[in-house]
């Protein structure tokens, strides 16, 4: 049974949560726009 496709703006609001844990852990270091630009482009190419 396949997986229901995950909406990008869901899946990216998804990775700028996970992002925002590890900027705070000081496991990544990157601005709110670097981690926005992030979590989009990365929704995106996982969504094509």
């Amino acid at each position: 049974m396949p997986k229901p496709a995950i909406a990008p703006q869901t899946r990216a609001e998804a990775l700028r949560e996970r992002l925002g844990a590890l900027r705070a852990a000081g496991k990544v270091r990157l601005d709110d726009e670097e981690a926005n630009a992030l979590a989009e482009a990365l929704a995106e190419t996982i969504a094509n």
